[in-house]
């Protein structure tokens, strides 16, 4: 399972989440509308803003939910003079 309003080691919260969305969207909202002369940053930082705000909300993995994966048992050695294709494939998950 997973969450957007939890934080991580590589995530914010929601307030640290928030905050960042507006100190990203702030330049290109200054840059397109009130300036002219940051016009042309304001373009180039649309293009920052998807990527910026995609790794911001990036959903966390929740400890502890879901259920666990079950991995099959290591195969043993093949005995003397068996061949690996002698033995039936693994069954698939």
């Amino acid at each position: 399972m997973k969450s957007r309003w939890i934080s991580s080691e590589v995530t914010l919260g929601p307030v640290g989440r928030i905050v960042l969305t507006v100190v990203v969207l702030a330049p290109a909202i200054f840059g397109i509308f009130v300036s002219a002369v940051f016009f042309i940053f304001g373009v180039l930082w649309l293009f920052i803003v998807p990527m910026a705000l995609r790794d911001i909300w990036r959903a966390v993995h929740i400890p502890g939910t879901g259920k666990p994966i079950d991995f099959p048992q290591d195969p043993t050695p093949p005995a003397p003079g068996e061949s690996l294709h002698d033995r039936r494939p693994p069954q698939r998950w």
